[in-house]
């Protein structure tokens, strides 16, 4: 099936689909799991080189996997053109974040008046969000946000450590100040 002008919804809806002649939908599609896929493995290096919960697999699968539904929401609604102006994408996107809520949840713990497990649920969080990014078709946006995630975790991340380790601490501040 190769990407042809679907009329002027194709135009307001804003880049959906790349428009390249010689690449079928299909394979755009496999190409955007790729993209996804990649940036969540990208991502969970990161946790996975702190030994956190989720590391690399679940970044990429949770990034797969948004933009999956993503893609395929924007490709079922393609098929027939008048389907366009009855398709919701943003019900899609919202019923991902309720998803990966859910998930992140499953990641904090509490343990001796400490609580672990934020930074990567709000990873987790930020992942579905770059995946859904590139199953719509925003890939600059996906790499913009890609690298913000990885500041955020390396650069922010060891600023936090070096002059803020008190913070990491929690209701044992007073004991580490009183040393």
């Amino acid at each position: 099936m190769k990407v042809k002008n679907a009329g002027p919804s194709y135009e307001k809806r804003g880049v959906l689909f790349l428009k390249v002649k010689r690449m079928s939908i299909e394979s755009e599609l496999i190409m955007r799991l790729l993209i996804a896929t990649g940036l969540g493995l990208l991502i969970g290096m990161e946790r996975e080189y702190k030994l956190r919960f989720a590391g690399m697999r679940t970044h990429a699968l949770v990034c797969l996997g948004a933009a999956a539904f993503s893609s395929v929401s924007i490709y079922v609604s393609s098929m027939d053109p008048s389907l366009l102006v009855r398709t919701d994408f943003a019900r899609i996107a919202s019923n991902i974040v309720v998803g990966i809520g859910f998930l992140g949840a499953g990641v904090i713990f509490k343990t001796n008046n400490r609580i672990n497990g934020l930074t990567t649920a709000a990873n987790l969080w930020s992942i579905s969000a770059i995946g859904m990014m590139v199953g719509f078709g925003l890939y600059q946006l996906a790499l913009s946000a890609t690298a913000i995630v990885l500041f955020l975790l390396v650069i922010v991340g060891f600023f936090e450590k070096r002059y803020f380790p008190h913070t990491r601490l929690g209701k044992n501040f007073y004991k580490y100040h009183n040393k």
